[in-house]
Parts: structure tokens; sequence; C-alpha cells
């Protein structure tokens, strides 16, 4: 690795925040010992795929994931473009047509955050600089779904957690990726009421870990 790229790879690589642990096996997030739900899991009662097959949800998943480490890798200068699978191909070439928007700089990449009063965590998987405003990125390969709205807003949350406020999280978008290639369109979510979903959904799942188990 170059200067230039260990010099992006600095860049992009926040610092973790101290307590915050991540076991990738189990995917499961720990602040100071203590084993915290994701944002993913949070938003499970409005992400519903059901009507999908076993086997489809499992293609879906690895799409997904081959979809981020490459993106990743790419923007942290340390992708062999030969391992690019076709298949991801376009969705790479659709977020990096998005990154030539000179109005989108990138600060972090794939970070992983937490609310320890709010008691969960997550990772965002990108921090920008949008038209000089701090923001969140959420990249997806699929369609747009209002979940997703949601979903952002709680990645929002977690950083604006910790100081410095000149830091916090302006702007929430999701970056739908295309896969013929062309510049992913970067789509704002600006209602409120993503936000005040995000912490019912929260509230619902504490709730229900501490009584709906219960016997009545």
């Amino acid at each position: 690795m170059d200067q230039v790229e260990t010099s992006r790879l600095n860049r992009l690589t926040a610092p973790p925040i101290p307590g915050l642990t991540f076991e990738p096996v189990a995917h499961q997030y720990a602040y100071n010992g203590v084993v915290l739900p994701s944002v993913t899991q949070i938003l499970a009662p409005i992400t519903d795929w059901s009507f999908l097959s076993d086997e489809d949800k499992a293609w879906y998943a690895d799409r997904g994931t081959a979809v981020h480490t490459e993106t990743a890798l790419d923007d942290l200068g340390d992708l062999v473009e030969e391992s690019v699978h076709e298949s991801i191909r376009g969705y790479l070439e659709s977020w990096r047509g998005l990154l030539r928007d000179a109005s989108i700089e990138l600060l972090s990449v794939e970070e992983r955050v937490c609310h320890p009063a709010l008691g969960y965590a997550g990772t965002l998987d990108r921090r920008a600089l949008v038209n000089k405003r701090h923001a969140v990125i959420d990249i997806k390969a699929g369609v747009k779904l209002a979940s997703h709205g949601v979903q952002v807003h709680g990645y929002k949350r977690a950083w604006n957690h910790w100081p410095p406020k000149l830091e916090h999280i302006q702007t929430c978008y999701t970056a739908y990726l295309q896969k013929d290639g062309k510049p992913a369109k970067l789509e704002p979510w600006t209602d409120t009421l993503h936000d005040q979903q995000f912490v019912a959904l929260l509230t619902n799942h504490f709730w229900e870990k501490r009584y709906a188990t219960r016997s009545q």
C-alpha cells in the first residue's frame, strides 16, 4: 500500500468507541460487557421478509454482504479489482459514480456506534459531508423502503450521543446502487417521524424483552 492509500485508510478508519465490542460470528455488540441489540434487530417488526423463500433470503443477504464488502474495500483503497464478481461490478461502479459528485466527501467507512443510554448499537455504512453538512449514508442494492429512513435515524441518534457537538450528524441518506452501473440515487430522509418510529421500536423491543416472555 503506497503513502496516498495509507493516508486514506487512516483518514477513513474512525477510532473505536471505548468499551464497544463486536463479535462477528454471532453478530453481537456489547458495551462494557453488556450485550446490546443492533439497529437491524430493533427494526425487525417493520422488516418482514417472510414472503421470500429461504433460498431467496440467502441470495439477497449474500449480495448485500458482497456489495458492502467491495464498496468498503474500494473506499479504503484496498480493493483488488480482479476479485470483484461480475454480478457485483455494476453496483460498485454505481457507488463510484455517486462519489464523483464533488459535494460528497467521505469521513468514515463501516463505523461501529452505540448509544449506551438508550441501549443499542450498530454499524453505519458511511459518514460524510454532503453539501458541507455532516451526514450518515446507508448503502442499499435493492428497492427503496420506508424502513430505511428509520434505520439511518437510528444510526444518527447513536453517533450524536457522543461529543463533539460540532461533528453531530445533521442529515440522513440512503444510497440506492444501480445494477447497470449508473450513479447511485442519494435519497434524503427528512421526516422526523422516522426518528420517532425508531424510538418507538426501541421501546417496544425492551418492553417485549422484559414483559412479553413472562407468564401471565
